[in-house]
């Protein structure tokens, strides 16, 4: 009988080892990303920045500042270190367009010479960890005389912001 409950108990502690083993943690990732736009010049601006979650505007008078906010989360259900540096927001475009003179900037169809200079004007402020999957990124986009160079015609906008055109 005594070996009849050893082996039992070597078996239950086998299927209660296995049973905690074979358990997929879940984890519960969040980021908030925050975009401040400044605009540093005389003219009427409207901004759209796109990412991989949607597209959000903004419509900025002379010498105005205003901030766009992205949140997610995701539940991933396995821990590898990555995790940790995962990036659930992605900026996929910026378009600033110049309602006084309709010319814009549309980044992805920017020259290298170009990104330089609109890069030059993204200034990232931080990243904020607050627990290991949990994190706030900042960015500043400032909208400057600098920047009028590479603004392009845009006949489109006519038509795009038929409303400010009237």
């Amino acid at each position: 009988m005594k070996n009849y409950n050893k082996f039992f108990r070597h078996i239950f502690l086998i299927f209660i080892a296995l049973y905690f083993c074979s358990c997929i943690n879940e984890y519960l990732i969040r980021e908030k990303f925050v975009v401040k736009i400044e605009n540093q010049t005389n003219d009427s601006l409207f901004i759209t920045i796109k990412t991989n979650i949607n597209e959000m505007n903004t419509h900025l008078v002379g010498f105005q500042t205003d901030s766009i906010l992205w949140e997610t989360e995701q539940i991933v259900e396995e821990e590898f270190s990555y995790l940790s540096r995962l990036q659930l927001i992605n900026i996929d475009d910026y378009m600033v367009f110049n309602i006084n003179d309709t010319t814009s900037i549309i980044y992805s169809q920017l020259n290298n010479e170009e990104i330089s200079l609109f890069n030059e004007k993204i200034d990232i402020h931080s990243i904020e960890v607050h627990t290991r999957f949990n994190t706030t990124k900042r960015e500043t986009l400032t909208i400057d005389s600098t920047l009028l160079p590479i603004f392009k015609k845009d006949y489109g906008m006519l038509e795009q912001f038929s409303e400010y055109y009237k």
